[in-house]
């Protein structure tokens, strides 16, 4: 008893010496045995059944037939057996037999439940031996075979679609089938699947059924598409959905050629590098997009941040035309914004692909043509030399100023402040700058500071960044994160659209070194070491009036912007810069006018200059790179901040006599 063989219950010695004896037997069968017994008793083999399952079942069986019939009962209402028909039995040893088939019955509903298999809500025995026969049938079937079956009941292939999946719908419907009706309405109603109502005959009964199989069967697909975003449960039309689908199989087998074909025909630039799933992925949107819901459609817009379209007088297919434009470029505004465009920024979608097919035609230039054209835009030489640029950086550079003359002016006045440079804009006359003006003001400031960088950094080398300088200081030249300068934009973008008209790339000349060793900006008779015998005066009013004599209007405007004030004359900007001329000692001079001479070649302003005091560490940086030793940086920095406190002293009087009479003052 204390080994488990219920010796008291059994209370027959030679009973329990019996049970021994087949334990024994039992313990020493192989599992090929076992399941033969297992079957032999009309059950099929499950799947994952295991052999320590078969021999308990067989163990319990035994005892159940050796236990006197008081004691099957008490297991009977133990397991909540009947026993009340088993009263009817001729004999003692039948009432055993059946209630030990009952017991038998229970158990293996209890092990099928645990399984998976519903089997209190199949009913019968029979039943969930059906449904495992089926099931187990179902897991040696191919996925040809599986296919097959799918796409009998109406359903396309499906990219992706694994034969698992297929597979358990396929044991779900062989469960559904097998429900009462009862049960299958119920199953119904905890899917939320409209019940029609019950028939009253057994045929009509069996084909409502099938029925409800076959809504279930919907359902269930509708929950696997919901899940892989085609947003089934939305559209509500199954018919629309499987459409959708084939169309986007279509798409899938569709080679690049084809998809570059259908994406000259949206209107938008072609690219290099576009890829064959970048270009599918795009164009299996549209057939989901054309049957989803106007109100859904709508609502998608607003959620991605677009502008509601108004009421479309044409019906609703011109406003599902219109928003799913809407939608198409914004989902290649984000690929733009992601490969270094600033879409998000510049906000105009035309804008935008106007850049990007001007930039896709640089890049097709080959290496003489795109330096030729990249120097005729002025922009920076490496290091000041011609032919010292690297390919990708003319690109860089030529797609970075793309990107600043379509920058609204809010983002233009970011941009300078992410370079630290000054974003306030000089005023003109009575102080009523357009933006025109001031856009034109921050993009000419941001390419001087791309010159500045370029002529700073040595070929080669990379651009120092915060943090180089081996003692820690912010040096004045910094790596952009998105490098510098794009040019030879005709106009990429109407003034209507953008609100201003920014200066093409055209309107920077370029720096070209002298045979002489001396930049050709400066003027003549001012180069190397006459720099230091020139007359204070004359210098300061060479460096007022702008330089040389401008070569076109474009360079012309470059210079104008260029003045201490916009809007003032020479002698307002000459008297400024020999306020600077009388700061520090007399021996000081030549320092200074040295300093003023390298401004020019710079194309920099005095309101350019790091403060001395607040900017110490920039202001040392672009003084030692322009060359100038520890003891002359500390003149220079004493002489600015001298100049900068007189100059602040002298605004203050001019502005006691108000708003107007400064500005009258001015002009």
């Amino acid at each position: 008893d204390a080994r488990g063989f219920q010796a008291r219950r059994i209370g027959d010695v030679y009973a329990v010496i019996q049970v021994v004896e087949t334990f024994e037997r039992i313990s020493r069968m192989s599992s090929e045995d076992l399941f033969a017994w297992y079957q032999g008793l009309g059950f099929p083999k499950e799947k994952d059944m295991e052999v320590k399952e078969l021999a308990d079942l067989m163990k319990t069986i035994t005892i159940w037939q050796a236990l006197p019939v008081e004691e099957l009962q008490k297991d009977c209402l133990k397991y909540k057996v009947s026993v009340d028909v088993e009263l009817q039995c001729r004999n003692m040893e039948e009432r055993r037999h059946r209630l030990t088939d009952k017991l038998l019955v229970r158990n293996r509903i209890e092990a099928w439940e645990a399984r998976g298999y519903q089997a209190w809500r199949l009913g019968t025995p029979e039943a969930v031996v059906e449904v495992i026969t089926q099931h187990a049938q179902i897991e040696q079937m191919s996925k040809e075979e599986l296919l097959e079956w799918y796409k009998g009941c109406g359903f396309p292939e499906e990219q992706g679609l694994q034969s698992t999946e297929i597979a358990d719908l396929f044991k779900k419907v062989a469960l559904w089938s097998a429900f009462p009706l009862p049960e299958m309405q119920k199953e119904c109603s905890l899917c939320g699947v409209t019940v029609p109502d019950e028939p009253g005959a057994v045929d009509d009964e069996e084909k409502h059924k099938l029925a409800l199989v076959d809504k279930l069967l919907v359902h269930e697909r509708m929950r696997a598409w919901d899940a892989q975003g085609l947003q089934a449960s939305s559209i509500g039309d199954v018919d629309k959905i499987i459409r959708v689908i084939e169309q986007q199989e279509h798409i899938g087998k569709m080679d690049l050629p084809e998809l570059l074909d259908w994406y000259r025909g949206l209107g938008l630039p072609e690219e290099r590098h576009l890829g064959r799933e970048e270009l599918a992925a795009l164009a299996r949107l549209l057939p989901l997009w054309e049957v989803l819901p106007l109100e859904l459609l709508e609502q998608q817009c607003k959620d991605k941040g677009l502008q509601p379209i108004q009421a479309c007088a044409d019906g609703e297919e011109q406003c599902r035309n219109a928003l799913m434009q809407d939608l198409l470029l914004h989902e290649r505004m984000k690929v733009w914004d992601d490969k270094g465009y600033q879409a998000r920024r510049i906000g105009n979608s035309d804008s935008v692909m106007q850049a990007v097919e001007r930039y896709e035609h640089f890049s097709h230039l080959d290496d003489a043509e795109l330096e030729t054209t990249y120097l005729a835009a002025g922009l920076p030489q490496g290091g000041g030399r011609a032919g010292s640029m690297r390919r990708e950086d003319m690109l860089r550079n030529i797609k970075t100023v793309m990107i600043w003359e379509l920058l609204p002016l809010k983002e233009l006045l970011k941009e300078c402040e992410s370079h630290c440079l000054p974003s306030q804009t000089r005023q003109v006359g009575f102080g009523l700058a357009t933006d025109d003006d001031k856009r034109n003001e921050l993009i000419h400031r941001l390419k001087v500071d791309m010159r500045v960088s370029t002529v700073f950094t040595v070929p080669g080398q990379p651009k120092p960044i915060v943090g180089d300088r081996p003692d820690g200081a912010d040096t004045m030249v910094r790596r952009r994160p998105v490098a510098h300068a794009e040019p030879l934009v005709p106009d990429p973008c109407p003034e209507e659209e953008l609100g201003s008209s920014s200066p093409s790339v055209e309107s920077m000349p370029p720096l070209e070194e002298e045979d002489d060793g001396t930049e050709g900006i400066l003027p003549p008779g001012m180069a190397g070491d006459h720099i230091a015998d020139a007359d204070g005066g004359d210098l300061l009013d060479w460096y007022a009036d702008g330089g040389p004599a401008p070569s076109s209007a474009a360079d012309s405007r470059l210079i104008d912007d260029r003045g201490p004030e916009a809007g003032g004359g020479a002698d307002e900007g000459a008297t400024g810069l020999r306020g600077l001329e009388q700061c520090g000692p007399a021996e000081d001079r030549v320092l200074l006018l040295r300093f003023v001479a390298k401004l020019h070649e710079l194309e920099l302003t005095l309101d350019e200059v790091p403060d001395a005091e607040a900017a110490h560490a920039e202001c040392e940086a672009l003084l030692e790179e322009m060359g100038f030793a520890a003891p002359q940086r500390a003149a220079l920095r004493a002489a600015l901040v001298e100049f900068r406190a007189r100059t602040s002293r002298d605004g203050e009087l001019e502005l006691e006599g108000g708003l107007l009479g400064s500005t009258a003052k001015k002009k």
